[in-house]
């Protein structure tokens, strides 16, 4: 991410970026623990941040002609390296999307996969709550974070069995009422 000390704006905690999908403005609170890490982070490294025009993800060696800061691709490329290195790298199945297309191997552990993680987990925070966790997201749609959210089948197994049946049919009778 191009994150630039102009993106952030330091009274509200509130960070603005171009959703990478969407290709949208975004703003996002920066939580109160984070914030203050980024803080330190800038103060340590204001000198290196201002050779690199703001930006808080900088190179470490900048020819004249390279971009200061890091591509968009680094943290992804640097995951995948690590998952690699821990041999922890599996891969589930081979994706066809298109004729033109290379199949591509799908890796169970991805930086996709832990933001799936950390949208579910919200979920399960909010009691499933789908339009918060739906903003939580960035998705335009509480229908898009549901497919994000994952549930086992023993949790739902075990949430069926602990249905009230009685809130279940004075739900139905009210809805009916209303009709």
């Amino acid at each position: 991410m191009k994150l630039n000390l102009k993106t952030i704006n330091f009274q509200t905690r509130e960070l603005t970026l171009k959703t990478e999908k969407a290709r949208i403005l975004d703003t996002l609170l920066i939580p109160a623990p984070l914030f203050k890490q980024t803080m330190e982070f800038i103060k340590a490294n204001m000198t290196r941040i201002e050779q690199a025009k703001g930006y808080i993800f900088f190179k470490d060696c900048v020819s004249a002609n390279s971009v200061v800061y890091l591509d968009v691709n680094y943290v992804r490329n640097r995951f995948r390296y690590y998952v690699k290195l821990a041999d922890v790298d599996q891969v589930y199945d081979i994706s066809e999307e298109s004729a033109s297309r290379t199949p591509r191997r799908l890796h169970r552990l991805t930086t996709h996969s832990l933001r799936h993680y950390a949208i579910t987990s919200f979920s399960k925070q909010t009691n499933g709550n789908v339009v918060l966790t739906s903003r939580f997201a960035r998705h335009a749609s509480p229908e898009t974070a549901m497919i994000y959210i994952s549930t086992k089948k023993e949790e739902l197994y075990k949430e069926l069995d602990n249905i009230d049946m009685d809130s279940v049919e004075r739900l139905k009778r009210s809805i009916m009422n209303i009709k």
